[in-house]
């Protein structure tokens, strides 16, 4: 299992980059969760209690589902008429697991009531890049029916048809997740518009077989989140035994400063070409919007005809 320090040094052209790229070009976090004011105050955790939580996100032997495969898997079948209750059952049962995972996360990182951890989380681009892809593929892509808008407590509902059968929080983490849930509620509604896109993102940039463990998703979400909160430093802190300590531990030593100004290269090249991602997509929201405001007048001018006549 790849750790942290590993997959914050990942290429903008492996699987995991691209995968997570092209998900967030189709749900761009800043229109999911738009930007706040504050400042992220962070909070006691150590990194490696940080780095055994991201790894828990990515593979937990509760797990019963294949993440971002059973979501596109579910979406597909939605979007068919059709459904297997029990492949439902366990993806909606992996995502509670994760919010909570989630909350024991943002209640280690930062600091204050659970509403100020959470409203930490958003404040950084990182964070809100981590809250959009749970919300985006774990309840979004999942979850939206083939007729309906998505439902707007969707991560609400989830959790609580699950959360007695999982592991219990702490009262801080039960406060973080709390005040977490209604802002992927919003997120994930915020997402459904654009499910067909995250399927497709998803369709494309998952490799065949490929799993979050194999991947490392929410491993490389949070090492950017780290990065961005505490300093690349923290990512390559000497901690714990690295891979060979079940993968939640972090690699020895810090980054030289010749590999550091190469990775800070190398994430400026990865922000400029989400960037143009982002652009990409907006010209095709324009088009799309242009295209269907055409075919509403000359839907209205043949209405106003047949009248006519």
């Amino acid at each position: 299992m790849r750790t942290l320090a590993d997959l914050l040094k990942a290429d903008a052209g492996e699987p995991v980059a691209r995968l997570v790229a092209a998900v967030l070009g189709a749900a761009p976090p800043e229109r999911v969760f738009p930007d706040r004011t504050g400042m992220a105050r962070t909070g006691g955790a150590d990194i490696a209690e940080i780095a055994a939580l991201a790894a828990a996100l990515d593979a937990r032997p509760e797990h019963r589902a294949d993440g971002a495969a059973s979501a596109l898997a579910l979406y597909e079948a939605h979007q068919e008429w059709s459904g297997d209750a029990d492949a439902e059952a366990a993806h909606g049962r992996d995502a509670a697991l994760r919010a909570m995972d989630l909350s024991r996360l943002v209640a280690g990182l930062f600091a204050g009531a659970g509403w100020e951890r959470v409203d930490a989380l958003l404040v950084t681009a990182s964070g809100r890049a981590l809250a959009t892809w749970y919300a985006a593929v774990e309840l979004a892509l999942a979850l939206l029916p083939a007729d309906d808008p998505l439902s707007d407590t969707a991560a609400n509902d989830t959790v609580d048809r699950w959360i007695s059968e999982l592991p219990t929080l702490t009262a801080e983490e039960t406060g973080v997740l709390r005040a977490l849930l209604p802002a992927l509620d919003r997120g994930a509604a915020a997402c459904g518009a654009g499910a067909s896109w995250i399927a497709e993102a998803v369709r494309d940039a998952l490799p065949a077989g490929e799993t979050y463990a194999s991947l490392g998703v929410y491993r490389l979400l949070v090492a950017r989140l780290v990065a961005e909160v505490q300093g690349e430093e923290a990512v390559f802190a000497a901690i714990g035994a690295g891979a060979a300590g079940g993968g939640t531990g972090l690699e020895h030593g810090k980054a030289g400063g010749g590999r550091e100004a190469e990775e800070r290269a190398a994430h400026e090249a990865e922000l400029a070409a989400r960037e143009a991602e982002l652009a990409e997509l907006a010209a095709r929201e324009a088009e799309l919007a242009a295209r269907e405001a055409a075919e509403t007048a000359a839907r209205e001018a043949e209405e106003l005809a047949a009248r006519e006549a």
